[in-house]
Formats: C-alpha cells, sequence, structure tokens
C-alpha cells in the first residue's frame, strides 16, 4: 500500500491527477498512516547497494521507498523532513531544499564529521537500535503537493529536496561506501552525468555535453561532481528529528554487521529466526564489484573523504535530536 500511496501522491500538484486518482489516494489516506507508513527509508549516493537491500527487504514483505525513485527519496543530499502530527495539518510551505538549510532551521554550514571518540553517534546493535519510529498524522491529510517538485529548468525526473512526505517511516537507512567505486559504478551503467545530477543538489549546473566521458576523465579533472562529501556530510550531521542509521557497503555483508541491521529493520515484522534466515541470506548474497578502481586513483581523489568513512564505525545510528542518547 505504500508504494501505491507514494505513486499517487508524486502526481499531485502537476496537473496530472484525475478525479479517481484524487479519490483512490483519500481513501488510503483515510485508513490511517499504519497502512501508508513505510517500513524502511533507503537512501545513498548510489553504487553502494540500495537497491540490492531494497530487493531484500521487499522480497520479505518490508517496505522501503520506490526503487524507480518516483518520491526522490532514494538520492535526496539530507535528511528529508517529515509531517509529524502536527507538521501534516499545518501549511507545506516548510520544505527541505538541496541547495540551503531546511526552512525554518538556522543556516547550517558544514560541520565536522562525527567520529569515534565524540559527537551524537552511537553503535547499534540487535538490542540497542532505534527506530525512526512511524509519526501520526490525521487522516484527513491536505498537503496536496507533489513530492520532490522540480524547480527551475531541471528535467523532471531530476529530485529537488523531498516535499513533506505524509507519514515518517519507521527506520531510517544511509549506506556509503569507497566513492570511487560508486563513481566507477555509475559510469559503468551509463549513467553518470545524469547520477551526479540526483546527488549533487544542483541539477541545472550539470549537463551531459560538459560532464567528464568517462571514469578515467572525471578522476582526471579530479573534481566532486557528484558532491559526494556533501552528500555524505549531509546524511552524517546534518539536522534530523529521527535516528539515522549509516552503514559501510563493504562491511553491510557481515553478519555481525547484517544481523543486527536486519533485527532493527525487521524486527517489527519478522520472527527472532525469521530475521536470523533472512540475514544469512543476505549474507550469502555478496559479490564481488563488477566495477575495479586502479590503485594510483585513490591518491588522485576523495582521500579524505574515504578517510572519515574508515573513521567511523561500519554500522552506528545518529541520534534524533531531543532524544537525550536514548
Amino acid at each position: 500500500m505504500h508504494a501505491l500511496h507514494a505513486a499517487l501522491i508524486s502526481r499531485q500538484g502537476d496537473g496530472s491527477a484525475s478525479a479517481g486518482v484524487q479519490q483512490l489516494l483519500a481513501a488510503l489516506e483515510a485508513a490511517g498512516p499504519e497502512l501508508v507508513t513505510m517500513d524502511v527509508l533507503i537512501c545513498s549516493f548510489g553504487g553502494v547497494g540500495s537497491t540490492q537491500l531494497s530487493n531484500h527487504l521487499n522480497a520479505h514483505g518490508v517496505t522501503t521507498n520506490l526503487l524507480t525513485d518516483t518520491d526522490n527519496l532514494r538520492h535526496c543530499p539530507r535528511p528529508p523532513r517529515f509531517a509529524s502530527s502536527q507538521a501534516a495539518s499545518e501549511s507545506t510551505a516548510s520544505v527541505t531544499s538541496p541547495t540551503g538549510p531546511v526552512t525554518g532551521s538556522a543556516a547550517e554550514p558544514k560541520p565536522a564529521l562525527h567520529r569515534r571518540d565524540g559527537g551524537p553517534t552511537t553503535s547499534t546493535s540487535a538490542s540497542t537500535a532505534t527506530a525512526a519510529g512511524a509519526g501520526t498524522a490525521p487522516a484527513n491529510f491536505t498537503t496536496g503537493l507533489r513530492l520532490g517538485q522540480d524547480g527551475g529548468g531541471a528535467a523532471p525526473s531530476l529530485p529537488q529536496a523531498p516535499q513533506l512526505p505524509l507519514c515518517r517511516p519507521r527506520h531510517v537507512v544511509y549506506l556509503y561506501g569507497d566513492p570511487l567505486a560508486a563513481v566507477a559504478s555509475h559510469y559503468r551503467r551509463g549513467h553518470a552525468c545524469h547520477q551526479a545530477q540526483k546527488t549533487s543538489g544542483h541539477p541545472a549546473r550539470l549537463s551531459p555535453a560538459t560532464f567528464p566521458a568517462t571514469f578515467d576523465d572525471y578522476v582526471s579533472r579530479g573534481e566532486d561532481l557528484f558532491g559526494l562529501e556533501d552528500h555524505f556530510r549531509g546524511w552524517s550531521t546534518a539536522p534530523a528529528d529521527y535516528p539515522v542509521t549509516l552503514v559501510r557497503y563493504e562491511r553491510m555483508f557481515d553478519m555481525e554487521v547484517a544481523l543486527p541491521l536486519f533485527s532493527m529493520m525487521c524486527g517489527h515484522k519478522l520472527s527472532e529466526q525469521q530475521v536470523r534466515t533472512m540475514a544469512e541470506a543476505f549474507v550469502a548474497s555478496k559479490r564481488p564489484r563488477s566495477s575495479q578502481v586502479p590503485a594510483e586513483y585513490y591518491g588522485r581523489m576523495y582521500r579524505r573523504l574515504l578517510a572519515d568513512m574508515d573513521a567511523l564505525p561500519h554500522l552506528h545510528t545518529r541520534l534524533s535530536q531531543g532524544c537525550n542518547g536514548r
């Protein structure tokens, strides 16, 4: 039901929603937030297993944001804001911006990363993982806006920061990993410029005509056109009023990471034994990367970003603001 709801609401505000679509959307929302709340929101800068993780969860009845990215949540550059019980009935003018701070918040200078030796992070385990929690919202929603509504001259498929979805997901997961391997993956699959338009937060500034044509050209240019540094820092440090679990792709298939991760994401739906079986199957599905990066390239780009990633635990949860360490 979540996927249907997300697809329907993405059409609002662009003139394509018929009376029938409006009636179906109203019926879904009238059934209450529990019906349309997704279990897990998965975001990443791409090339780090988000599709594989989503498919595995979906196959076991755990809902995620849309693989098609119609809801514009899969690669957004910082944690989106979700409607609370109060916000859902207020004006929808408060939206996040891909190029500026969250509406209504103080300006956000680029913060230092939270390391193992300090900052608002906490290791996640099967017994201590904190759920994002489904927000309660009134049955009669009145947002009437299209998720990720584009601005300026951006192509329709390119996301701006999502406008307020109606219900907060139960859990929010951010996947990250070797930035050069991720970029190589985008080039191998033939969508490097399009993906950079999604992750950079500045789609109008990038054009296929001037974007580096090959992975080698990209590394030679030495410019972070994908915005991976800001993307990672946005998700690891930007304010969020819900917990965000960060997972290192290269260790995601280790059982000591997979088991507590799946316990957190699926424990509200599946038994302990079902979760373990699910985690074991995911670990067994690991395959070598198809995209290889020459060793000398690591001395040219993303050295600091990779060091910052290496400084974090492989699985940890950023506590939400105001949760007082719980």
